[in-house]
Order: C-alpha cells, then sequence, then structure tokens
C-alpha cells in the first residue's frame, strides 16, 4: 500500500517566547515492514539550524533550534510511504514456550528487551491474566483477544490533544483516546510478560470518533519468530499494511511529533494541527511529482516563483523562463493581463485559467485587487456565465455533479469529487440563479464563485471545500431544447422522489465528511426554505439567500437608524418582493423587532409586504402570523391602481415608510412617483434595491438620490458608481452577502459548530452593522467598502464563534479564547512555502 501523508502542526504563543531546542519526530520509520520513499520537512520562519539525529530508540529525528523571540511556530511535513506487511499472519514462533502465558525470556533477550517490560497496576494485571485464561494462556490467541474486548468493549472517543490517561483509568471508564487504548494494551501485555511499546503513527482507517484522519495510536508486541507485530485495540485487528509508523518507544513520551520547551513566564500556548492521509494501491501517484505534473497541480504550481534549486529538483528547468518572481512580482504581473482586457466575460475566462493553473497566485490576486476581482469572479458577471455554460468548454475540477441515478453510489462519488477532507460543501439545484431563475446544470458556476468569496473574504482554505450541482434537472424549456445542454434532460424532479434524493446527498455527506457544514445556495421559491428546516437540525446548515440576505438587510437598516438616531421599533417598513430573500428579510427584521421589545403583533404591524400582483393580504383562514401578510381587513383602506391592485405607489402613499426594500427583480419598480411619495412622507428614506444582476435593480441610487433631494440613505444588491451629489460623490454602499457569509461559516468549520443557530446569525448581523459608516455618519456609505471586506469577516467570525461557544454548539472550543485561537489555526492564506512545491 502507497501513502502520502501531510501533516501540519501549528503553534501559537499568547506572547513573544524564546524556544528552546525543539526535537521533531515526523520522519516515518524505515524498516522491514514500510519503505520512507520521500520526505520533506518545513519550518515557516525557519529556525536558526537544524540537523538530523537518531534517538536511543532508533528513531530518525530532527533537532531544530532558534534564536530570538518568536510567537508562534508552524510545521509541515510531507512523506510518500510504501507499506510491505500485506500479512500479518505470516510468522510462526520459533520458541515453542513463548505459545503459553506468562512469556519468560532468555537472559540475554530479556535483557535487550528491558525496557519494553514491567508491571502493570493491579487491576490491569488482573483484567490480563482474566482474559489470559480466556484465551487458553495461548500468547497469539490473547493479542487478538485483548485488542478485539478493548475495540467492542470500550467507547472510543476523539481527545486530541493532553497526556494520554493512566491505563488503570481507562480500564475503570471503559472509555479513552487510541492513546488511552494503546497504552492500556502496552501495560495489559507487559503485566503478562510480553514485551510490548508505544507506536504514534498514521492509519488509513477512518476511525468513527474522529472526523477526519488523525495522528494514530496503537501498540507493538515483541514475539520470537515474528519480531514486533502491531495491535490496533481502538480498531479491534492486527495491523497489515494500513499503518504507517512514525515512531515507536517504550515511553509515550519519546513518540510525540514534536518535544520542546519555551521560555516566557506565565505565557500560554496553543496548538492545533491538520493531517491528511492519501492512500491506494498503486504506485502511480504517490512518488514525487517532477515536470509537467508539478506545473499541472494548481496546489503545487509556483509558475515563475520556484527557485533555482526547485527547478533542478521538480525537472522544470526547461519548461520555466530565466526570471524568478516573488509571490507580489506575479501578482502585478497578473493584474497588468488583467486590466488589459475589457469585458468581464474575458476577464472571468482569464482568472478561471488562473484558479486551475495556481491556486494560491489566484487568491493572491483577489486579496490585492478585491474591488476589481470580485465582480468578475462573482456577482454580476457570474451570471452571465452561467447563462452561457452549456455553449463554452467547461473545465473538469469545477465541482461534483450528482444526478438522481447516482443515489446508491453517492459517498464513493463524493470522495472521487473531492481533493480530500472536506470541511463545507456549498449545494445548489440552480433552480433560483440570481435573478434569472431555473439554469439547471450551470449553477455549479455559482457554487465556485461563491467558494471563491469564501477564502477571499475569511480565509477558509480552498482544499477543504467541494462545490456541489444537484441535477435533478430543469424546468427551463430554452435549456431542454437546447441540442447543446449540458445537463439532465428531464423536467425538475419534485415531491417524494427529490426529497429521498437530498436525504441520500446529505447522509453521504455526513458519512464521508462528518460534521461538513451544508451551505445551500439559489435552490426555488418553494424549496429553500423547506430545505433549510428539513436540515438544520441534522447538520450545520445555512442557506445565503434566505439567512445572508436577511442578515446582511438588517444590518444596513440597524446601521441606518443608529446614524439617524432612531429606533428600529419606530419604523415602518416595506418590502418589495416575496420570494425567498423577502421573506428572509422579513423574518429577520421580526425577529430583531422583537428583540427591540415589540410583541409578536406589533412587530408584524411594522412590516408590509407586496409581490407583483400588489400587497400581500392574508387570505380567510390562513396562517395571521405570516410574516408578509397583511390582515384583509385592512386592504379596505387603500386605494388602487389601474390594473385594481394595491399596488407599490398606493402602499408607499399610505403607508408613508420609512425604509423600502427591493427583491423583486422588476428593473425599475422604485420609480420616480414611488421614491417621491416616500420622500414626502420621511425625513430621511433608506431605500435598498437588492435585486441582482445590476440590470433587475429596482432603482438606480443616482435616480433615487435625485428624486429623493439627496436625502436617500441608499444601498444596492450590485455595485454602482459613485454618484456626484451636491459638489461631492456619494460613494453606494453594496448589500454584498460576502460581508456576512464567509465569516459565518468559516467560524462554523473553525470551531466545530454541530448547527446554525439564529442568535449565531443575529451576532453576525450585529457585528456588520457596528462596521458600517454610515451608523456614525448618515452621510457616509451604507455598507462598508469591499477592501475592508476581510477585517468585516473577521469581525462577524469572531461574533459567530463567540455565540457558538455560549450557546454549547462548538465541538472544537469551550472558551472565547479557545475560540479565537480556532480562528486563527484555521486561517489559510495564499502565500507559498517549500511545501507546496512538492507532492
Amino acid at each position: 500500500m502507497f501513502f502520502r501523508i501531510h501533516h501540519t502542526l501549528h503553534y501559537h504563543y499568547d506572547q513573544p517566547v524564546f524556544l528552546e531546542p525543539h526535537t521533531l519526530r515526523l520522519t516515518p520509520r524505515q524498516s522491514a515492514t514500510q519503505r520512507l520513499l520521500s520526505h520533506t520537512l518545513t519550518v515557516r520562519e525557519p529556525p536558526a539550524g537544524s540537523t538530523p539525529v537518531e534517538e536511543p530508540g532508533g528513531a530518525d529525528t530532527t533537532e531544530i533550534w532558534f534564536t530570538g523571540l518568536r510567537q508562534e511556530l508552524w510545521i509541515h511535513t510531507t512523506a510518500v510511504v510504501e507499506t510491505l506487511r500485506r500479512n500479518p499472519f505470516d510468522w510462526i514462533l520459533t520458541d515453542p514456550s513463548a505459545q503459553t502465558l506468562p512469556l519468560r525470556h532468555p537472559p540475554a533477550t530479556a535483557a535487550a528487551l528491558a525496557p519494553f517490560l514491567g508491571q502493570a497496576e493491579p487491576s490491569v494485571a488482573a483484567w490480563a491474566a482474566e482474559l489470559a485464561a480466556q484465551a487458553g494462556q495461548r500468547s497469539t490467541d490473547m493479542l487478538l483477544l485483548l485488542a478485539d474486548r478493548i475495540h467492542h468493549g470500550f467507547e472510543h472517543i476523539g481527545r486530541f490533544d493532553g497526556e494520554p490517561m493512566a491505563p488503570a483509568d481507562t480500564l475503570a471508564q471503559r472509555r479513552g483516546a487510541c492513546r488511552d487504548t494503546a497504552m492500556l494494551y502496552v501495560a495489559a501485555c507487559r503485566s503478562l510478560g510480553l514485551a510490548a511499546r508505544f507506536v504514534s503513527g498514521y492509519s488509513m482507517h477512518h476511525p468513527p470518533e474522529v472526523s477526519e484522519h488523525e495522528l494514530h495510536a496503537w501498540a507493538e508486541v515483541w514475539l520470537p519468530g515474528g519480531g514486533w507485530r502491531a495491535y490496533d485495540p481502538s480498531l479491534g485487528l492486527a495491523v497489515a499494511d494500513g499503518h504507517v509508523t512514525l515512531v515507536t518507544a517504550a515511553d509515550h513520551h519519546l513518540a510525540a511529533p514534536v518535544s520542546g520547551h519555551y521560555r516566557g513566564t506565565g505565557v500560554g500556548s496553543h496548538m492545533h494541527y491538520r493531517v491528511r492521509v492519501e492512500a491506494g494501491p498503486d504506485p502511480e501517484g504517490f512518488q514525487p511529482r517532477q515536470g509537467l505534473a508539478v506545473l499541472a497541480d494548481p496546489r503545487l504550481n509556483r509558475d515563475t516563483a520556484f527557485s533555482p534549486e526547485e527547478r533542478r529538483s521538480l525537472q522544470l528547468e526547461a519548461r520555466l523562463p530565466a526570471a524568478v518572481e516573488s509571490l507580489e512580482q506575479q501578482v502585478e504581473r497578473v493584474w497588468q493581463g488583467f486590466a488589459g482586457l475589457q469585458g468581464s466575460l474575458e476577464r472571468f475566462t482569464y482568472l478561471d485559467r488562473l484558479r486551475r493553473s495556481n491556486r494560491t497566485l489566484f487568491h493572491a490576486f483577489l486579496q490585492e485587487h478585491i474591488e476589481a476581482a470580485l465582480p468578475v469572479v462573482y456577482t454580476p458577471t457570474v451570471g452571465r456565465v452561467i447563462q452561457g455554460f452549456s455553449h463554452s468548454h467547461q473545465p473538469p475540477d469545477l465541482g461534483a455533479y450528482l444526478t438522481p441515478e447516482m443515489e446508491p453510489r453517492l459517498p464513493e462519488l463524493l470522495r472521487q469529487a473531492a481533493e480530500g477532507p472536506v470541511d463545507l460543501m456549498l449545494i445548489t439545484d440552480a433552480e433560483g440563479i440570481l435573478g434569472l431563475g431555473d439554469q439547471g446544470v450551470g449553477g455549479i458556476h455559482i457554487c465556485q464563485g461563491k467558494l471563491a468569496v469564501y477564502t477571499l473574504c475569511s480565509g477558509l482554505h480552498p482544499g477543504r471545500v467541494l462545490a456541489v450541482a444537484l441535477d435533478v434537472g430543469t424546468d427551463n424549456a430554452a435549456l431542454l431544447s437546447d441540442p447543446l445542454y449540458l445537463g439532465r434532460r428531464q423536467p425538475r424532479l419534485r415531491g417524494e422522489a427529490y426529497d429521498r434524493f437530498l436525504d441520500a446527498v446529505v447522509a453521504a455527506a455526513q458519512q464521508v465528511f462528518p460534521g461538513v457544514f451544508l451551505h445551500w445556495e439559489d435552490f426555488g421559491k418553494l424549496q429553500a426554505r423547506r430545505v433549510l428546516d428539513r436540515y438544520r437540525e441534522q447538520a450545520p446548515s445555512f442557506n445565503d439567500d434566505i439567512q445572508g440576505t436577511s442578515g446582511v438587510a438588517a444590518a444596513a437598516v440597524l446601521a441606518a437608524c443608529r446614524g439617524l438616531g432612531t429606533g428600529l421599533a419606530e419604523q415602518r417598513i416595506v418590502i418589495f418582493g416575496a420570494g425567498t430573500a423577502g421573506c428572509g428579510i422579513a423574518e429577520r427584521l421580526l425577529r430583531l423587532l422583537q428583540a427591540a421589545g415589540l410583541s409578536s403583533l406589533q412587530a408584524r404591524q411594522r412590516i408590509w409586504g407586496l409581490d407583483r400582483r400588489g400587497l400581500i393580504v392574508a387570505a380567510p383562514g390562513s396562517d395571521p402570523t405570516a410574516a408578509l401578510a397583511r390582515p384583509a381587513e385592512e386592504a379596505e383602506r387603500f386605494s388602487r391602481n389601474g390594473q385594481g391592485q394595491i399596488g407599490l405607489l398606493q402602499v408607499v402613499q399610505q403607508v408613508r415608510p420609512t425604509v423600502l426594500i427591493g427583491t423583486s427583480t422588476v428593473a425599475g419598480a422604485f420609480d420616480q412617483a414611488v421614491v417621491e411619495a416616500m420622500a414626502t412622507g420621511t425625513e430621511r428614506p433608506v431605500i435598498l434595491p437588492l435585486s441582482n444582476p445590476t440590470n433587475l435593480a429596482e432603482a438606480s441610487p443616482a435616480d433615487l438620490l435625485a428624486w429623493s433631494g439627496g436625502r436617500a440613505l441608499v444601498a444596492t444588491g450590485s455595485p454602482f458608481a459613485p454618484v456626484p451629489w451636491d459638489g461631492q460623490e456619494r460613494v453606494i454602499g453594496q448589500c454584498n452577502n460576502c460581508f456576512l457569509y464567509p465569516g459565518l461559516g468559516f467560524a462554523c468549520v473553525a470551531v466545530g459548530a454541530t448547527r446554525v443557530s439564529e442568535a449565531m446569525i443575529d451576532a453576525a448581523l450585529e457585528a456588520l452593522a457596528a462596521t458600517i459608516p454610515a451608523a456614525r455618519d448618515p452621510l457616509e456609505p451604507l455598507m462598508p467598502p469591499l477592501t475592508r471586506v476581510q477585517a468585516v469577516s473577521r469581525a462577524v467570525a469572531e461574533a459567530v464563534a463567540l455565540m457558538a461557544v455560549q450557546q454549547g454548539l462548538a465541538e472544537r472550543a469551550s472558551t472565547p479564547a479557545e475560540a479565537l485561537q480556532c480562528l486563527d489555526a484555521a486561517r489559510w492564506e495564499p502565500r507559498y512555502t517549500a511545501s507546496s512545491a512538492v507532492g
């Protein structure tokens, strides 16, 4: 079996400290049972020096030492290993006396094995003796029985730091992590005269108690004729070729991956790590990559940033120009090419090619040029890309396309589509793409665009996400009749069959990626709320159209109220558009109005909702608590338009709203008559035409300012240029969901949130509202500038992480300090490291 193992450790210190020499036991062992094919070890901010050291037990380690102070230690190692023991039972006992317990070794052998022999605590020794009796005192039977009893009779937990428990405590509790059960196994064997030692390493098997590959622990026992044989009590098996050994030691302290101390009185430290294990029977793909294989992998490719030494070792010298560039120089070069292109679709294609070629450079470019690049990789350009999906070549790395016919094989197919462990899946069925409606399988691009925004804004690792298009057919007649359409040529799946398929997708996702965060995107009006409610208690689930849009809109309204010195409970709010977004905004504002002190009935009385047919009025006998429905008797107080409807103008004239929100995709709906009527009824109207893309906005900011005499506070859903007004330029804030969902999703991933509560979303929007300039001065923009999106995302992430801890929903953090440390450890930065240059 062949393995490629990536192991990252990050130590963070509360204050700068001086690090004493450290021992790194991160080099897989060379032995009769495994071969080390390649190994690299990188320490970010390199130490003052390092040297290879062979420890007394024979382990190959690296000693590193430091000068000066530092506040973090970051270590990454990549190894390729071939394991050789396919059959764990291909041996015989060469000493007949070794068949019977307790074992007694010849003097010379006993002396050599002395470090691995010893007494156990009385309770452990008694338990081991009882099991030995059940095994007929046969040593080989006892070893298998011991592993089986621990595997089936103990509760196995994930506990990722701290000392192993004493074997007697593990036995008494019948509970422990893999290192606890390994120590118990070693102690039980020693009590019977069996030489045993502790093993630290990796396993291709996925223990059910952990959410991804972790550093693993098991035991080895020495027998004459067999030598050191491995047994894994947490998995209940004799070890063959599915485990990779790092270190073996008589004392578990000598098997720690990193040992060392630091000088700093009272300074705390925190450790986070990540392990990724790839395994397969075929050596191809596990050998160190060279030449075109490196340049073709966006995870590894550095283009002209490869050093001369790397070019030689990776056989790239003839494939790259002579210049060696920094990442900053490469970003400038990309910018020159980007700026030279005129059309947004050309620019999208240019950046998408970069994404598929050099992931680090792609994200570094987005960071450096947020305002220019974000509208290209995301809305509004991505809408045009989706519309043309079937009429241009599509790269093979956009994500997973899942159809109902794949249902029996979904776990296998999700593994096939992912690079490795996945923390977040962004899922769409593409029935409600932006303002474009049903776009079928082309909706995969909205997922890719949003994932790029996740990484840009919050630092979510781009290799630990997966875009998923649920191809359940389409009701778009143009797509069905298009001979080039790439999706499933059937009407949309509905009803029980649709639900059964989604249930299978979620079950497969949770099986393959335990704890995965599910981001639901652009589902149709009739499905979005239902899908969110169906799964929100099963998994951490979030719908950006409902919860993200509502959070951003609510933050804008709160900021406007604060800047104007008024309260939310005093507002009269009209929402034009009763789709997913409009209903979500109404629900969010109802919640905030009640938090401001209003009753449920009083809160509903502050909101009026309209769809394209006019004011939404509750039908007799319908749910009186519906967020956007007004009581039937209230309709009599409104005048009607020429079509006999209570239209937007009639509602504005009657209600005199202070806040007007548009999610209708009816271009120009906020016309001069509507805006002037609103400006007559309130001194500083708050107007949010949020529909996307730009050509579907309810009004342009220039018109809104002109028709309100410059008094309107305006934010839009799509980007608009600043508007000249009264000798100055009024910057128009964009109510872009990128200010909220990246920080929220990232925080949930970082702290291991088990679900997304409404209080977590409230915390996110409050954090966003606090960053909006108009909250301090109503003449300032009603959203932060995009250049501040990373700082805003951090504030949102902190608020969400702290609320998750407060509500007991964070699996990886139990205190505020731990939550913030999780955020720091999980953040990915687009920068080259030596480890990114090798396979």
